[in-house]
């Protein structure tokens, strides 16, 4: 929805060039929405505090003209306050966010949620509700769910501090009992994948919150009856924060544009069209990309990187060969192979065009982009070395440019396509050995990643050659297991074993 959107903003005739080189520079987007959030905080921060106007009434502006001249000193001070905040988070977020602080989309989220958490906030007081009621855990989800923990952490830690400022000296434990309860919240689940653990992490932060106005209440001496019904408030606050983050949650998704683990265990669902899709017309690529994403899995769990994104990359890696199924050995199932027919140049058109067709395929079934990029990566630029050798030895070396069999590319960008690309080949090439052993699976698995790394495909990818090291450990352990030698049983003893099944009598046995 929101590449539409861009899209067809992108398209509008009337949009100057000026407009269009101006919103397509990153910076643009980096000093906007803080901007814009900021002038959102200032404004509801000083209407909160009547006190801060002239006279301590707030003029209404928008209907009558202020009887006093306007005082902009607390209004100046509220926007220096405003200001430094999110120039210390924009920095932090550049410094050890640089993903986050280059990515717009992610960068307008956080813009939203802040002002939205605000706006409630803002709501709040103007009901002359109990700021222990503030959803700040609400934020702290939503942005641990699209964003990460570290950026959760720091957003709300910074909503917290400046809806504070609105209460003075007061304020301390409002802000304390909000930071707690939002860390609770995003360290009650260690992984959020489903709705019931974004509900389990809201009431976390309730009690804790309960128990954090509880203990402030004690210590400053008072009485249970004052501090009884904040700590209410305060788990009303977290139960409500969890059915805010769970309501909402889709809407940002499709919003932006961002895929969540939510999205992605929809789409690792065997019953979801598509895949039912591939196992119909290509089962033997299915089969070949639960293996991958097995691989995957494991290998992204050992470096570090996200094991349900490379496991549904891996299971939508493929479907571009629905096309022509046939053309591609794991289905071909004994039958007479295609490529006998056909020269190795249209060979190698056909194998190159599966690309191609399974991003037309991603698009129709609107898979998001951060699945999509699997099916253009998994083969990044490399060759298609079979068929480019059989045409070498037809039509000469010197008649054959290289480039006619390479793959369009581009190449992985990220640990999860690059893991993905070393588990597609690793999987298809150990599978062609007849009756492997141990070594030759690791010499298959270590010559086919060095290969990658050497012909430069793994450049654009952040991976060391530490966890490229511990890729292949895994995969090992793992290929191992699965394509281990079988004792083969001399006949006599297998036709011994058939029949013993059928001679044993109900009656025969033991007693």
């Amino acid at each position: 929805m929101a590449n539409r959107i861009i899209a067809r903003l992108k398209a509008f005739p009337a949009a100057p060039a000026w407009f269009t080189r101006w919103w397509g520079d990153l910076n643009t987007h980096q000093w906007l929405a803080p901007s814009f959030t900021g002038l959102a905080i200032v404004y509801m921060l000083v209407d909160i505090r009547p006190n801060w106007w002239p006279g301590g009434v707030r003029p209404d502006w928008w209907l009558v003209e202020p009887v006093v001249p306007f005082n902009f000193i607390s209004v100046l001070g509220v926007m220096g306050l405003v200001g430094m905040a999110i120039h210390l988070y924009t920095t932090c977020l550049r410094l050890h966010e640089p993903v986050v602080s280059k990515d717009p989309r992610r960068i307008y989220l956080i813009a939203l949620v802040s002002m939205a958490t605000f706006g409630i906030f803002w709501l709040l007081e103007s009901l002359h509700a109990s700021p222990y009621l503030m959803p700040l855990p609400a934020a702290a989800l939503l942005l641990k769910v699209f964003v990460n923990p570290l950026v959760a952490i720091v957003t709300t830690a910074v909503i917290a501090v400046l809806g504070g400022v609105a209460h003075g000296s007061s304020g301390l434990g409002p802000v304390i009992v909000g930071m707690g309860a939002s860390l609770a919240a995003v360290f009650a689940v260690p992984r959020i994948r489903q709705r019931a653990d974004l509900a389990r992490a809201g009431l976390v932060a309730g009690l804790f919150g309960a128990a954090l106005t509880s203990v402030i209440g004690m210590i400053s001496g008072g009485h249970p009856m004052l501090w009884g019904p904040h700590a209410l408030s305060a788990i009303a606050g977290g139960v409500g924060s969890a059915i805010l983050a769970v309501g909402i949650l889709p809407y940002l998704e499709g919003l932006f544009g961002i895929t969540t683990t939510f999205k992605l265990m929809e789409l690792a669902n065997p019953s979801q069209p598509l895949l039912r899709y591939l196992l119909m017309k290509a089962p033997g690529t299915y089969h070949h990309s639960i293996l991958v994403g097995n691989l995957g899995e494991a290998a992204a769990e050992a470096v570090g990187a996200d094991p349900l994104l490379v496991r549904v990359g891996a299971y939508y890696h493929d479907i571009g060969k629905t096309k022509r199924p046939y053309f591609f050995i794991e289905n071909q199932m004994g039958m007479e192979n295609a490529h006998d027919k056909i020269s190795p140049h249209l060979s190698a058109l056909v194998i190159q065009a599966h690309v191609k067709e399974g991003l037309e395929i991603a698009k129709e079934y609107s898979l998001p982009p951060d699945v999509t990029r699997f099916v253009s990566t998994h083969h990044g630029k490399s060759c298609i070395a079979y068929f480019y050798h059989q045409a070498c030895e037809v039509d000469g070396p010197e008649h054959v440019e290289e480039d006619h069999f390479k793959y369009p590319g581009p190449r992985p960008n990220t640990k999860e396509e690059a893991i993905v690309m070393l588990a597609d080949a690793c999987e298809a090439t150990v599978r062609t050995l007849k009756n492997p052993t141990p070594e030759q699976i690791e010499q298959t698995i270590r010559r086919l990643i060095n290969k990658r790394l050497n012909d430069g495909e793994l450049a654009e990818a952040p991976l060391t050659l530490a966890e490229i090291e511990i890729i292949a450990q895994t995969f090992l352990k793992i290929v191992q297991g699965l394509y281990h030698q079988r004792i083969e049983y001399p006949d006599q003893l297998m036709k011994d074993l058939k029949r013993e099944p059928k001679e044993k009598k109900l009656g025969s046995l033991p007693g």
